[in-house]
């Protein structure tokens, strides 16, 4: 089943004094938040909404380093809606993760388990 949001980024620390926050993007373009207008973090009821202000990702409603340092370690989601469009025969890694994979004759090999990017951030 296809999971609903795709992450694309955590929180790793606050950056400066208005509340920005520096951000470890796991999307292979990273300007891709330029035409984002907000991004989702995931809480225990489900996932809140949290328009960006600023492409250094400065999140509304975080407008001071205190703020800011309560995101530290947020995971960033966005629905499929907002997913960047893919060509064709191109996948979400998480789209593979799970997929059993079989050699030419169908036998089993295994389960994609991770998908590992050298030289990724």
């Amino acid at each position: 089943m296809k999971q609903t949001h795709l992450l694309v980024g955590e929180i790793v620390r606050p950056q400066g004094i208005r509340g920005e926050v520096k951000l470890r993007h796991f999307t292979d373009d990273p300007y891709r938040f330029e035409e984002l207008d907000a991004v989702l973090r995931q809480t225990g009821e489900g996932f809140e909404p949290l328009a960006i202000d600023d492409v250094y990702l400065k999140l509304e409603g975080f407008d001071d380093r205190n703020a800011a340092e309560t995101l530290r370690g947020a995971m960033l989601y966005v629905d499929r809606a907002h997913a960047a469009e893919l060509a064709e025969n191109q996948f979400f890694i998480a789209d593979l993760l799970g997929a059993e994979a079989v050699d030419t004759k169908g036998g089993e090999i295994g389960v994609l388990k991770d998908v590992l990017t050298p030289g990724g951030t």
